[in-house]
């Protein structure tokens, strides 16, 4: 799977500005070249597995522009990966109580998934997204809709698993349970 270098990295002080700029001169500055550190330090040790970069933190959660670039101290790095977060905010809502739209994260996500794909493009990467939001609605929820149709038992409009809430919790066939683990099930079956 390779080397993730740096979930989610954070800006530091200047994080208000992330969430509108993206904040370009930090990327520029501070975490390309950590990025680039981390790369150079990797490949000292093993030269076939992918190195994942990742953007600020806030890029997962807001359409803003990532600015990493290809490395510039390894041209032509041919195992390199861009792995991005999808965090639709009214997902976030909803698992808050805030009133929601979750049919906005289609939209949300196929935004989201082109501006990632154009950002691994940019760095000649390989993408991959490795986050993303869920939330703790019911399957049959209203919220769970997508075009105009009800989203397969067990997965939101995203295809998407669910997750599901204590007071909802049903077993999945052959899983076992907290009390019955399914390797003490067969052990008993044998």
């Amino acid at each position: 799977m390779g080397y993730d270098l740096l979930n989610e990295p954070w800006m530091g002080t200047e994080w208000p500005l992330c969430l509108t700029t993206g904040c370009p001169e930090s990327v520029r500055d501070e975490l390309q070249p950590a990025m680039e550190k981390g790369l150079a330090t990797v490949r000292r040790l093993d030269a076939h597995n992918i190195v994942w970069w990742e953007p600020q933190q806030f890029a997962g959660g807001q359409p803003v522009d990532t600015f990493l670039t290809a490395p510039t101290n390894r041209p032509g790095e041919k195992e390199l990966g861009y792995s991005w977060h999808n965090y639709c905010p009214d997902v976030f809502a909803a698992t808050h109580g805030v009133p929601d739209n979750i049919e906005n994260c289609k939209s949300w996500t196929n935004g989201r998934e082109a501006h990632a794909l154009a950002q691994a493009a940019t760095m000649h990467a390989v993408p991959m997204m490795s986050e993303w939001g869920a939330t703790d609605q019911p399957a049959g929820d209203r919220h769970r809709r997508g075009v105009g149709r009800p989203a397969p038992d067990g997965l939101d409009a995203l295809g998407l698993q669910v997750l599901e809430r204590p007071d909802h919790h049903r077993p999945v066939p052959g899983a076992g349970s907290p009390t019955t683990p399914t390797s003490r099930r067969s052990s008993r079956a044998s």
